[in-house]
């Protein structure tokens, strides 16, 4: 089952058969409502998610983490919003979008895992310039955002802002 208490959803349209519950009708900050077992926040409810996956058909088989087609017109969303029924916030549960699209309701997560502090200099040494960036901050904490569009670029599509 989804409750308020967990995601950020549209409780008028509860999960098969619950009771209705509170409907926000906009998005809330991170780390609002409680985290997941990975620790990640709002992974359901509040914003569609963009995914890097191209959207298609689904293999017939049972298949563990599907991706769908090597190429398309259309990217996957998942997580539903602060606008969708219960069932469009399950993990099974995805929709698209095309890669032109701007929504107020879509965003995507960006998550940065830092490197380890305590890494042996031998195996710094043996990676590329490239993969070491001595400009970010030598935290072990995972820093999690979810992007939302510019109000201003909601102006050109006549989309109303969310927050």
């Amino acid at each position: 089952t989804v409750t308020a208490d967990q995601v950020n959803y549209n409780g008028e349209y509860p999960y098969f058969g619950e009771k209705k519950e509170m409907n926000r009708g906009e998005t809330v900050e991170i780390k609002s409502l409680p985290p997941n077992q990975w620790g990640l926040y709002e992974m359901h409810g509040n914003v569609w998610e963009w995914c890097m996956d191209w959207y298609g058909k689904y293999e017939v088989e049972s298949v563990v983490d599907p991706v769908g087609p090597a190429q398309g017109t259309y990217r996957v969303l998942r997580g539903g919003s602060a606008y969708s029924a219960a069932a469009d916030c399950r993990s099974a549960a995805r929709s698209r979008c095309h890669t032109d699209g701007r929504y107020s309701r879509n965003g995507f997560r960006f998550v940065w895992y830092p490197r380890n502090p305590r890494e042996p200099e031998e195996e710094k040494k043996e990676r590329e310039p490239d993969d070491i960036r001595e400009d970010c901050p030598e935290e072990e904490a995972v820093e999690e955002r979810i992007i939302i569009p510019a109000k201003e670029e909601l102006a050109m599509k006549n989309e109303k802002p969310i927050h």
